[in-house]
């Protein structure tokens, strides 16, 4: 298991002084800082335009030739921005082209050091080092998206209107979902039989099909879904480390592991090197594949029913064996089936109370714990006391070979069904069943006591944990608190399969006692660790609780607003901002989904302006403004206004119902992020009848002066998250013709 910890973390990274032709994550380090800054950058920002021109300069200075392509898009919310994509190309000697995606962009609350900063600096520093050869089989453009946070949508406008997207043939992308951790190919496009071939150029591998499968379950996106759902074939990496810090102020410089941005750097140069010697061939296999020991291993997902069949034919086979050569061996071999069960229901029992005592110190929508790792140690620990005794007294019972023959009997019922139900994941048992199988013919033909028999279990062993050690550590990097859960049925599951280790050479006089003993002092450091991890601080200065604070105001009244999604909202917070209980979030466009809110005194923030520029029958043409120079401005009508399209910035879209917000319920918006100082135009057609009342709203990612208490009471273990800390102001209009106005 220490080998699977040191391999499933990142490699050292390389300093100034490495090879030109190499990747050096030092370097890619320094691009990062000049051409980032320091402070976040979202689409539409002034920030954005100047990492966008530091951007263009650092290509200039590579000897490249970046254009940018300038789009307009809209999300599923009816938000919209203006965007603008920087393109760079190493020409080759085809037209063919391999595409390197990154988006420079960042959420509101966050510097974007890690998501995406690391993949922008991989990308140049791969380009540095691609650029020292000659020559190129096949061109190689990079792509720096924007608008990836507001939903993809720069990569959107790349795949709809860009002419070099019909040159493209393969795509690699470089995200993150935190700021540590290694460099996971956790998702491909296309049939992956030939995708994975070039896996094994990776000088580190960190990768499986069932990553692929289970973000496929997951409701995330990142640009590389725009070339999935384009055709395209390719990769898709990201590290996971540290969640708690993604999309946070400390997704900066200081947090980011340089060993990760040396890991990302090292994959996607050694992928576009391969893919270069070799472009993809065409094929409609798709693959079950997985690193093990050092090396990538595949077949085809249509061997995976045979594969499992021949597993457990292997293991039934043994099993055969010893029911014939081992007297009454068939009632021992059930009874150890049974308690193999029980102790794996035992083992999920005893992980969910754990994990549950933990997460019930929080009221957060996410199992998130600054600590989780104390959990996980206690859950491992408890469960193989557990295991251990119930397996022991299973062994002693039943016999050893009756229990390592149940144990390995549910390996092969597992790989069969996840053969048929989940092949991409069917590895994790067809694969030690396999060898387990192999050996345990050969085991069942040694002597009773021949030592040999235990040996030829280490194997098998070792293989299961090897597997099943880096899918356990990427669910806890995944999932923190319930990754760690996960480590309660699968200690328990490898514990089956080595159930001949639980009887050692000594007379059956001293078994008892001994197992009593090492029962008793591992039980009491099980419950220890169960007490620190619950003595931990769910948050802390190190992991601070994602706790936005929102101030709002509209008509001369206003509130204060706490996300509490993430966890109850400290009673110093409650205090200084006179806020109640915790209830839906108020606010359709702020990210919380929990929120505790008080009333407060209005500042008297400018409001936004609405002005009716035209007017041709039905269809009205206004001009929003905000004074306080907000990039984010929305225009809301009532539910009363059917309207199935409205056009903003020249942009049509369908506007978004806010069915579930208590301020706004029914009312349909449109948005947009990047409004320009002058204001933006909306179109819309208001029907006959009276001209409605609407409502204008403008954001702003600061707060006012009033909200220093607050601010003061979150303190250390607490930061804005996502959009961040903002100021909302809201102005309710009724429009009116032009033409009743009143002159001067």
């Amino acid at each position: 298991m220490l080998l699977v910890g040191w391999r499933f973390n990142p490699p050292v990274p390389a300093g100034t002084d490495a090879p030109d032709a190499s990747f050096s994550a030092t370097r890619a380090a320094e691009a990062l800082h000049e051409v980032f800054g320091e402070g976040p950058h979202p689409t539409g920002s002034r920030a954005n335009e100047e990492v966008r021109g530091r951007l263009v300069a650092h290509l200039k200075r590579l000897g490249l030739e970046p254009t940018e392509q300038r789009a307009k898009g809209c999300n599923r919310f009816a938000v919209c921005a203006d965007l603008v994509n920087v393109i760079a190309e190493l020409p080759g000697q085809s037209e063919d082209a391999l595409l390197l995606v990154t988006h420079y962009d960042s959420v509101p609350a966050a510097a974007g050091a890690a998501d995406d900063g690391a993949g922008v600096a991989a990308v140049l520093e791969a380009a540095r080092a691609l650029l020292t050869e000659p020559e190129r089989p096949l061109s190689i453009i990079l792509l720096f998206t924007d608008g990836e946070e507001l939903g993809l949508l720069g990569a959107k406008a790349f795949v709809a209107s860009h002419p070099a997207m019909a040159r493209v043939k393969t795509v690699i992308n470089l995200e993150a979902r935190g700021v540590a951790g290694p460099s996971l190919m956790f998702e491909t496009s296309g049939p992956s039989g030939a995708l994975v071939e070039h896996l094994k150029a990776l000088p580190r591998p960190v990768t499986s099909s069932l990553m692929d499968a289970v973000y496929r379950r997951l409701p995330n996106d990142t640009d590389f879904s725009a070339f999935r759902d384009a055709g395209k074939p390719g990769f898709n990496f990201a590290f996971i480390r540290d969640f708690g810090r993604y999309h946070t102020p400390q997704d900066d410089l200081d947090h980011l592991d340089r060993g990760s941005l040396q890991h990302h750097g090292d994959n996607v140069l050694a992928l576009t090197r391969s893919l270069l010697a070799a472009p993809l061939t065409n094929t409609d296999t798709d693959a079950v594949w997985f690193e093990l020991f050092g090396w990538m291993w595949w077949w085809p997902q249509t061997w995976s029913v045979p594969l499992a069949i021949i597993a457990a034919a292997l293991v039934l086979g043994a099993v055969a064996r010893s029911f014939s050569t081992e007297e009454s061996f068939f009632p021992r071999y059930m009874k150890a089936l049974g308690a193999v069960l029980a102790t794996l229901l035992l083992n999920l029992g005893l992980a969910y109370g754990i994990v549950r005592l933990l997460h019930g110190r929080t009221t957060s929508l996410v199992p998130d714990h600054a600590h989780a790792g104390w959990a996980l140690a206690a859950v491992a620990l408890g469960s193989i006391v557990l295991g251990a005794t119930l397996l022991r007294v299973t062994a002693m019972r039943c016999g050893a070979s009756a229990a390592q023959a149940a144990g390995w009997s549910l390996w092969a019922l597992f790989g069969a069904l996840l053969s048929t139900e989940l092949p991409a994941a069917c590895h994790l048992f067809v694969v030690p069943t396999m060898v387990a199988g192999v050996l345990g013919i050969a085991w069942t033909r040694l002597p009773p006591d021949d030592p040999r028999r235990v040996h030829a279990t280490l194997l098998p062993q070792a293989v299961a944990v090897v597997l099943w050690g880096e899918a356990l550590l990427g669910l806890v990097d995944t999932f923190n608190l319930v990754g760690a859960f996960a480590a309660g049925p699968l200690v328990g599951l490898w514990m089956a399969a080595s159930a001949s280790h639980w009887v050692p050479d000594v007379d059956a006089a001293d078994r008892t006692p001994w197992l009593r003993r090492v029962a008793a002092g591992a039980s009491v450091a099980t419950l220890v660790l169960v007490g620190i991890a619950y003595a931990q601080p769910v948050h802390d200065e190190s992991h601070p609780q994602r706790m936005s604070i929102g101030y709002y105001e509209a008509q001369g009244t206003a509130q204060w607003w706490v996300d509490a999604s993430f966890g109850d909202v400290p009673e110093a917070v409650r205090a200084a901002g006179n806020l109640g209980a915790a209830g839906p979030s108020p606010h359709p466009f702020v990210s919380f989904v929990q929120a505790s809110t008080g009333a407060t005194e209005a500042v008297g923030l400018a409001v936004p302006k609405l002005e009716v520029v035209a007017v041709e029958g039905s269809r009205w043409r206004l001009r929003l403004h905000s004074p306080r120079g907000a990039r984010v401005l929305a225009l809301m009508t009532p539910p009363s206004l059917k309207l199935d399209t409205v056009t903003i910035d020249g942009q049509s879209v369908r506007p978004y119902v806010l069915s579930d917000s208590p301020l706004f319920p029914g009312f349909r918006s449109v948005a947009t992020a990047s409004a320009p100082n002058e204001g933006v135009e909306v179109d819309l057609d208001i029907g006959a009848g009276q001209p409605p009342t609407v409502l204008v709203m403008d954001v702003t990612f600061d707060l006012p002066a009033t909200a220093d208490p607050l601010v003061t009471a979150r303190g250390r273990t607490g930061f804005g998250s996502q959009n961040g800390d903002v100021s909302v102001v809201v102005s309710r209009i009724a429009l009116r013709h032009p033409d009743l106005l009143p002159h001067e």
